[in-house]
């Protein structure tokens, strides 16, 4: 068998910059409206929001030996969004800021958590 190798040449078009994937988990409902906007504040408008629920929570609702677990951890809503989106490398370090600016502490794991991976590929709209 031959293998082949071939190269992805990058292109020279600003539009074509480094990008991100955006993981931001936030567990405040009172604050997935200020994280929304600073996003926006940050022109990021491609951003899926998911709603889901922690695996403890489930656990200590549907399975009766894991209940004292949820009950350890005091009350909390129970809900969390995650909110995936592309962002330019360069901008990450502003969205971060602009996020603590409006409250959502990602010094807290509490409160919110955010990842980024590199994207190896996209392809620009035109």
């Amino acid at each position: 068998m031959r293998i082949r190798s071939c190269s992805i040449s990058q292109t020279t078009n600003p539009r074509d910059r480094p990008l991100k994937l955006l993981f931001l988990f936030i567990y405040r409902q009172d604050l997935v409206d200020e994280a929304l906007e600073a996003l926006v504040e940050m022109e990021i408008n491609d951003a899926t929001v998911f709603e889901g629920t922690p695996m403890e929570r489930i656990l200590a609702d549907e399975v009766p030996i894991f209940a004292g677990l949820w009950q350890s951890h005091g009350e909390a809503e129970g809900q969390t969004r995650l909110v995936v989106a592309t962002i330019e490398d360069q901008a990450l370090t502003s969205l971060i800021n602009v996020l603590s600016d409006v409250g959502v502490d990602l010094g807290k794991p509490e409160i919110a958590r955010l990842y980024s991976v590199p994207i190896e590929y996209h392809r620009p709209v035109n």
